[in-house]
């Protein structure tokens, strides 16, 4: 699927043909669309197509030279674009805990040269500490959101002050002959933080990662009727984007708006816009917004929404699939509540199983509660979750109890009701209510 179009119009020439550019019909072309770009398979198959292209038409001596060129150059570039698809996807954390580790060692060395310099540290004592240390900075900076697909920095910070947190918690708690120095520990989270967020800052100049600290700051334009202006902030507003939108530009002559839509590439210049909305309507045709596309130029993030519908679309970018905006945002299909319900999930199941004998005297069903417990572990169930299954609410593993606290087939309400009680669960949820709820039904965690 890659190179074709290069193969064909190459071709077209050597037959003796010209290739013609035809501009009165225009699309809009969503790039990226068709492939997972951040797979490795998509790079390999995108320069394979490339160096396929150079054998195929430079094949003769005369261009061996030529071919070697083009070909290192390919394989530079598809280096590269792995290296940064390794970072994107696995590699984030690995380099993260290599760099967290060093800053604690140099730390160490810091301490021991120039301000401990009578105390005598063990080496194998503090290798296994950072170590350790570096652990529970990964799994703190996973339940904190560090490694979402935008970075956030509030994140980083909340995982360096969490980490610290608990690494001198577990500090306390050890006993004297494992003890080395507290302000050790403090000096290497500080070096960590500081070498992290350099390092954040080089990924983010070099487009490896995508920021969202200001994700709704900026000014958004919308080009449509006042009409569209209040639609469109009535699904931003219920998606959870705080900043209402008061600007826009309209296809009438209404008194409102900056100025009409025909007058967009001057406006865009002479604003700070961030995002444009373009609002298909009766006032506002397609072939009127693919001119519009023409004009914006690469600085205004696009974004298109069509008459009649609840929703927002749009693509920045040909490494990530456009996104669309429905009119709710569910707190449970955030990535950071997935994850801390899950967390929830396992540290329940694992207490639970340890204690197993325990059940035997204070729940009737200690043998349903074991299976139960090794379903949730393993992750086959979740404690808490839906009644039912439902196509528009995320999607989370079967539960063992219902959002209500009772098992499935005991609660008194019609399937309205149930449906009601799902949607609540879904769009309001939060960590602290699964944890009640668990420990609140103890008795009912042993139900089919």
């Amino acid at each position: 699927m890659y190179g074709e179009d290069i193969d064909l119009s190459y071709r077209i020439q050597q037959a003796g043909y010209k290739n013609y550019y035809y501009g009165k019909c225009t699309i809009i072309h969503f790039k990226g669309e068709s492939t997972r770009k951040t797979s490795v398979n998509y790079v390999r198959m995108f320069y394979l197509a490339m160096s396929r292209f150079v054998q195929k038409h430079y094949s003769s001596s005369s261009a061996g030279a030529f071919k070697i060129v083009i070909n290192l150059a390919i394989f530079m570039r598809a280096l590269l674009s792995v290296i940064k698809r390794f970072i994107q996807q696995t590699g984030l954390p690995l380099l993260d805990a290599l760099l967290i580790f060093l800053s604690f060692w140099s730390a160490s060395y810091v301490w021991t040269q120039y301000i401990k310099t009578e105390t005598v540290y063990s080496q194998q004592l503090l290798l296994v500490s950072f170590g350790v240390f570096t652990l529970l900075f990964l799994i703190v900076s996973y339940y904190t959101g560090l490694y979402e697909k935008r970075f956030r920095f509030m994140n980083l910070w909340r995982s360096t002050v969490i980490s610290l947190l608990i690494n001198l918690a577990i500090y306390s708690l050890l006993p004297e002959r494992l003890r080395f120095s507290r302000g050790m520990i403090v000096a290497g989270s500080v070096f960590s933080y500081m070498i992290l967020i350099f390092w954040r800052w080089v990924l983010l100049r070099t487009d490896v990662l995508k920021s969202a600290d200001n994700e709704n700051e900026g000014f958004l334009l919308v080009a449509g009727t006042g009409r569209d202006l209040d639609k469109v902030n009535t699904l931003l507003k219920q998606s959870g984007r705080l900043k209402p939108i008061q600007a826009f530009i309209s296809p009438l002559d209404e008194v409102q708006s900056l100025g009409k839509v025909n007058d967009i590439k001057t406006l865009l210049a002479s604003t700070p816009a961030k995002e444009l909305i373009l609002c298909e309507s009766a006032d506002l045709s397609f072939q009127q917004i693919i001119s519009l596309y023409e004009q914006n130029g690469k600085k205004v993030n696009l974004r298109l929404h069509a008459s009649n519908s609840e929703c927002i679309v749009g693509s920045d970018s040909k490494n990530e699939a456009g996104y669309v905006l429905n009119s709710k945002q569910y707190a449970l299909a955030l990535a950071i509540n997935l994850r801390l319900k899950r967390l929830i999930d396992l540290s329940a199941a694992f207490l639970l199983l340890i204690t197993f004998p325990l059940h035997f005297i204070f729940n009737k069903q200690p043998l349903l509660l074991l299976q139960n417990s090794l379903q949730v572990f393993i992750g086959k169930k979740t404690w808490v979750g839906f009644f039912a299954p439902h196509k528009h609410l995320p999607y989370i593993k079967p539960s063992v109890l219902g959002v209500t606290g009772l098992p499935h087939g005991h609660a008194k309400l019609t399937n309205e009701g149930l449906l009601i009680a799902d949607e609540w669960y879904a769009y309001e949820y939060k960590p602290l209510y699964d944890l009640r709820t668990i420990l609140f039904n103890y008795k009912k965690l042993g139900s089919k």
